[in-house]
């Protein structure tokens, strides 16, 4: 389940409704099972706000795949990251993704008081920066 995830196209998968799904995924919250990352908009008008990301605190119910887990694993790091920023109060940083119109993603964009702080895309083995991770450098980045 980790990764994006659209209430309504769950709710239809399992022959419930909307609102079913939306009480499930809370009480997996309320739990402790999963957390949610929001998509970022920011000032980009080409971006989507569509679906959450879902993925697990713990990183091993992630898929089989090592690519997933990891992309979980630095979900969970980033998300302690900027609750502990948060607790100690040095800054607010919030978690979300970036998706836009023409499928550019950008697995994590961590923004303090609204401005873009870090881009992240996680991969296994890729050395060549992500084509989608340059956009929204360049348009949301400064310098």
């Amino acid at each position: 389940m980790s990764g994006q995830v659209s209430f309504a196209n769950l709710a239809e998968d399992l022959s419930v409704s909307s609102h079913t799904v939306k009480s499930w995924m809370g009480i997996l919250e309320g739990l402790y099972l999963t957390f949610r990352v929001p998509p970022y908009a920011g000032s980009l008008v080409r971006s989507l706000r569509k679906e959450l990301k879902v993925y697990f605190y713990d990183c091993a119910a992630a898929f089989t795949g090592s690519g997933p887990r990891l992309e979980n694993l630095v979900a969970c790091a980033l998300l302690k990251h900027c609750q502990l920023q948060h607790d100690a109060r040095v800054a607010r940083l919030q978690l979300h993704y970036f998706r836009d119109r023409e499928k550019r993603e950008v697995d994590f964009v961590v923004t303090e008081n609204a401005r873009v702080k870090w881009c992240i895309e996680v991969k296994e083995e890729d050395d060549h920066l992500h084509r989608p991770l340059a956009y929204l450098r360049e348009r949301t980045l400064p310098g």
